[in-house]
C-alpha cells in the first residue's frame, strides 16, 4: 500500500488536528489543595525545661551504649528494611505509571503465509494474475497517545505520589517505634541488673550478720532464735532472685532481637549509672502535626483519596486518543523497505462512555464515601495523637514527682538507721529491730530503682508520643 501525493496533506492536517486537541486540555488544577484545618484545643501549659532535640532524642541521655544499640537496630532492624522496599516498589510503580501517561510505541516485524477462498466475497478466481496463495512481509513502528484533556492522568499521579509519601511516613513510623523499643527493652536490662545487685549486696549483709550473730551467740550475748529468724529472712530474700533473673533475661533477648541480633545468653552491657531523666515541655499543639509519622500518613491518605475522586470524576468526559502506523509491506522480502511498500496511518480518536447504567456515578459516589473516610480518619488520629502526648506527658511528670518523694523517704529512713546503730550500741535496742531498719531502706531502694526504670521508659514514651525518633 503506498500513499499518494495527494494525500500526505490529509496525513498532515489529521496530525494537525490532535495537536489542537492536546492544546485545549485543561488547565490543570491540583484536586488537593492541603490538610484541612482541624480544631486543635488549647495548648498544654508550658512547662519548666528547656526544648529538647527530638530527632535523635537518645543523644540527650548521655549514654553511649544505648546510643550505639539504636544505631544498629536502626540499620539492621528487618522491618525497616521491609519499609524501605516498599518505598522503593511505590516508586517504580510511579515511574511505570508516568512512563504510560507518554506517548508508547511498539517496534515489530512479521511473516505470514495464508490461501484466500475462491468461494468468499472477493471473487479470487475471476482476477486475473491474482495467486490465493500470498505470502507477505511486514514491518513498522505503532505508536499511542492518550491526551490528558481532563487531567485524569494528572490526578492518578498526584494520588501514587502520595501513596509513596505514605510508605515514606510509614517508614518513618517504624523507625520511630524500633528506636523507642531498643530504648525501653535497655532501660529495663539495666533497671534489672541494677535491683539484683541491690537484692544481692542485701543478701551479702545479711550474711555479714549470721556471722557476727553466730559468733555473739557462742559468746552468749544472743540466743540461737535470733540467728534462725535472721537466716529465715535471708532465705526470702534469695527466693526473690530467680524472678529478677528472669527479667534480665527477657529484656536481654529483646534488645538483641530488635537490633537484628540472634538471641544469645550472654547478658548486653549496659550503663551502671542510674537513668538520666530531662525535663522539657510538650511544645504547641500544632508542632505534632509536622512531627508524627501516624498523622502525616492519615494526611497523605486523605490527599491520595481525594485524587482518586477527581479520577473517577473525569470518567464522565470523553477520552481522546492519537494512534499512528508507520510500516512497510510487500510479499517479497527484497522490496519491503522501498518507498512502494510504505504504509501510514495517523488516527485521532474520541471515546466516550454514556451508557454505562449509571456505573460512573456509582464510582464517583463510592470514591466520595472513601474520602470522607479517609477525612475522618485523619480528624481522629489528630484527636489521638493529642490525648496520647497529653497522656505521655503527665505519666512521665507523675513519675519524677515519685521519685523526689521517695527520695526524701530513703534520706529519712537512712537517718533512722543512723540512730538505730546509736540506740543498738546502748542496748536500747535489738539487732532483729536495726536489720528490720535496714530492710525498709533496701526495700525503698529497690522500688527507688523500679520507679527510675519506669520513668526511663516514660520518657521514651514520651518521645514517641511527640513524633521524636527520625531525621527528616
Amino acid at each position: 500500500m503506498t500513499i499518494s501525493k495527494t494525500k500526505l496533506p490529509i496525513i498532515f492536517a489529521l496530525a494537525f488536528i490532535s495537536i489542537l486537541i492536546s492544546g485545549c486540555a485543561h488547565k490543570y488544577s491540583p484536586a488537593y489543595e492541603g490538610a484541612p484545618n482541624i480544631a486543635l484545643g488549647q495548648d498544654s501549659v508550658n512547662r519548666n525545661g528547656a526544648p529538647i532535640a527530638l530527632s535523635n532524642w537518645w543523644q540527650n541521655l548521655n549514654d553511649e551504649t544505648l546510643t550505639q544499640y539504636i544505631e544498629v537496630a536502626l540499620r539492621n532492624n528487618h522491618d525497616i528494611a521491609q519499609s524501605m522496599a516498599r518505598i522503593t516498589e511505590a516508586r517504580e510503580v510511579l515511574n511505570s505509571y508516568q512512563a504510560s501517561a507518554r506517548p508508547s510505541g511498539n517496534l515489530g516485524a512479521s511473516a505470514s503465509a495464508q490461501r484466500m477462498t475462491e468461494n468468499g466475497a472477493m471473487p479470487v478466481a475471476r482476477l486475473p494474475g491474482f495467486d490465493r496463495d500470498q505470502l507477505v512481509f511486514q514491518t513498522g513502528f505503532d505508536a499511542s497517545w492518550e491526551i490528558d484533556v481532563f487531567n485524569g492522568i494528572k490526578h492518578y499521579l498526584a494520588a501514587q505520589s502520595a501513596r509513596i509519601e505514605v510508605s515514606e511516613e510509614e517508614k518513618n513510623a517504624v523507625q520511630i517505634a524500633v528506636a523507642a523499643e531498643v530504648g525501653r527493652a535497655y532501660f529495663e536490662l539495666q533497671g534489672a541488673l541494677r535491683e539484683l545487685e541491690y537484692e544481692k549486696d542485701y543478701i551479702e549483709s545479711l550474711n555479714q550478720t549470721v556471722d557476727l550473730l553466730k559468733s555473739r551467740n557462742r559468746a552468749g550475748d544472743i540466743s540461737q532464735r535470733d540467728i534462725t529468724e535472721v537466716m529465715a529472712r535471708k532465705a526470702a530474700y534469695e527466693l526473690r532472685l530467680p524472678a529478677i533473673e528472669a527479667r534480665i533475661r527477657s529484656a536481654n533477648i529483646a534488645l538483641q532481637v530488635i537490633q537484628g541480633i540472634p538471641p544469645s545468653a550472654e547478658i548486653m552491657s549496659t550503663k551502671t549509672d542510674e537513668p538520666l531523666l530531662l525535663r522539657f515541655p510538650i511544645g504547641a499543639r500544632s508542632e505534632l502535626l509536622q512531627r508524627r509519622p501516624d498523622i502525616r500518613i492519615a494526611e497523605r491518605r486523605l490527599a491520595v483519596r481525594t485524587n482518586e475522586t477527581a479520577v473517577q470524576m473525569v470518567e464522565k468526559y470523553p477520552r481522546f486518543v492519537i494512534s499512528a502506523r508507520l510500516g512497510w509491506e510487500a510479499t517479497d522480502p527484497l522490496s519491503i523497505l522501498d518507498a512502494s511498500s510504505q504504509a501510514i496511518n495517523i488516527t485521532p480518536g474520541i471515546r466516550w462512555n454514556i451508557l454505562n447504567g449509571g456505573r460512573i456515578e456509582a464510582n464517583i459516589h463510592a470514591a466520595e464515601a472513601r474520602q470522607t473516610q479517609a477525612l475522618e480518619a485523619y480528624s481522629q488520629t489528630i484527636i489521638a495523637a493529642l490525648g496520647d502526648s497529653e497522656r505521655a506527658l503527665s505519666d512521665y511528670h507523675g513519675s519524677l514527682a515519685t521519685i523526689a518523694s521517695r527520695a526524701q523517704a530513703i534520706e529519712i529512713q537512712q537517718n533512722l538507721i543512723a540512730y538505730g546503730e546509736r540506740r543498738l550500741a546502748a542496748g536500747d535496742i535489738s539487732w532483729l529491730e536495726l536489720l528490720e531498719m535496714g530492710r525498709a531502706v533496701m526495700d525503698l531502694q529497690i522500688q527507688d530503682v523500679r520507679n527510675k526504670t519506669q520513668a526511663a521508659t516514660l520518657q521514651i514514651a514520651l518521645f514517641k508520643a511527640l513524633g521524636g525518633g527520625w531525621t527528616e
